[in-house]
């Protein structure tokens, strides 16, 4: 992170004419200066993360999440503090800063604003990531009752057919199960059954339940 600082040094640039004070500055805007690329870098992600949350709400989708939202809380205790300081060096009426130098440490402190900004709308971009997660994995969950709901609902009366004609009564008399004597009475049945499966299939398409 550091190396363009010596850099500058062993080539004489701006750090070798002017004081420690210029030296600090050149440090705290380094670093507060590559919480931009972190932060490019994590806004990508979080872009991709939200394209594989609608595509598959998956566990791993859920971790990377928790992993970005633990990044911008570290993130954020990290900038906090270089804001205040910042802030303190910029009004400071000592000797030690001279007023080139306080000058340039109010454009640090206005990037560590600019940072700190950038930090809390990811930090909102994540939570709403987390919302969109629940609703997906919810609007799955949904889906699959729905799917299941169906089958129970076409197999129950083909459960009914079934378990009627599996009652074992007399054949003998013509009040148990009559259909027992007809030559073609199990096709009957399965023709029974095929035409309650269609006519739930139908009922369900025309009320966009499928």
């Amino acid at each position: 992170m550091f190396e363009p600082i010596r850099r500058r040094i062993r080539h004489a640039g701006l750090l070798c004419e002017h004081g420690a004070d210029y030296l600090l500055y050149a440090l705290m805007d380094i670093i507060v200066d590559s919480g931009f690329i972190l932060l490019e870098s994590l806004g990508d992600q979080l872009e991709a993360l939200e394209d594989e949350i609608l595509d598959n709400p998956g566990y791993e989708a859920r971790n990377k999440i928790h992993h970005a939202k633990r990044q911008l809380a570290l993130m954020r205790r990290t900038w906090w503090p270089q804001r205040e300081v910042a802030a303190t060096l910029m009004h400071d009426d000592t000797h030690f800063f001279s007023a080139t130098t306080r000058l340039y440490m109010r454009d640090c402190y206005e990037h560590c604003v600019i940072v700190i900004d950038f930090v809390e709308n990811h930090r909102e971009l994540a939570s709403s990531l987390l919302d969109t997660y629940l609703s997906a994995v919810s609007q799955r969950m949904n889906d699959i009752m729905k799917a299941l709901t169906i089958i129970a609902t076409i197999f129950l009366p083909l459960t009914f057919l079934t378990g009627l004609y599996g009652m074992n009564f007399d054949t003998e008399s013509p009040w148990n199960l009559p259909e027992l004597r007809w030559r073609f009475g199990y096709f009957y049945v399965l023709g029974i059954m095929a035409v309650v499966v269609i006519g739930m299939l139908i009922y369900f398409r025309r009320k966009r339940w499928l």
